[in-house]
């Protein structure tokens, strides 16, 4: 189905969908009328729900598809536990550098309009004071928090390259605290 021709919302592709910002996103962009897709390794959400797209983010055939007819995409897949990432760095580097950019490619081939990072506090390491400013810089003291500030550094490449529009933000709750969203 072509969901570009349609008289339907706006489009978009949650990668990671079965996480839990993935979850609360795809409930709550749903109920503002958005057409969501998701993709993730595992096959229902937290909810229950079904993921639209079973698959490797680096499985090339697998993981092209959910790009076409969307209009930007929700980048949250990722190894996202530190201690995960802590012992198994060669597969962090892979989903979480590797598979960005392997979405970055789909999304620019699909023409999508705009890509949203999911990045982490991680990057600012140990920070002195609360709340953290982005002035203050990043300083990761573990693998995942490398990962995530180099993930942010191709994400910021890319679309300077593609004049995309695109966001950085940090691991929040949605479900948590919609009434800010």
């Amino acid at each position: 189905m072509d969901l570009k021709s349609t008289n339907m919302g706006p489009s978009m592709l949650i990668t990671g969908g079965a996480g839990l910002i993935g979850t609360a996103a795809k409930t709550f962009f749903e109920q503002q009328g958005w057409v969501i897709r998701t993709f993730d390794q595992k096959k229902t959400d937290l909810d229950g729900r079904p993921i639209d797209f079973v698959g490797d983010i680096l499985d090339y055939e697998a993981f092209r598809e959910p790009f076409q007819a969307m209009d930007g995409v929700l980048h949250l897949a990722a190894i996202s536990r530190v201690i995960d990432a802590e012992l198994n760095k060669e597969e962090c580097t892979r989903v979480n550098l590797k598979g960005t950019k392997r979405t970055l490619d789909f999304a620019s081939q699909a023409n999508c309009k705009w890509f949203i990072f999911g990045s982490s506090r991680e990057v600012y390491g140990e920070p002195s004071s609360f709340p953290v400013s982005e002035e203050d810089g990043v300083s990761p003291i573990n693998h995942y928090g490398h990962a995530k500030v180099s993930g942010e550094l191709i994400v910021y490449i890319v679309l300077i390259a593609v004049e995309w529009f695109g966001i950085l933000y940090l691991w929040v709750f949605l479900q948590h605290f919609p009434q800010h969203f």
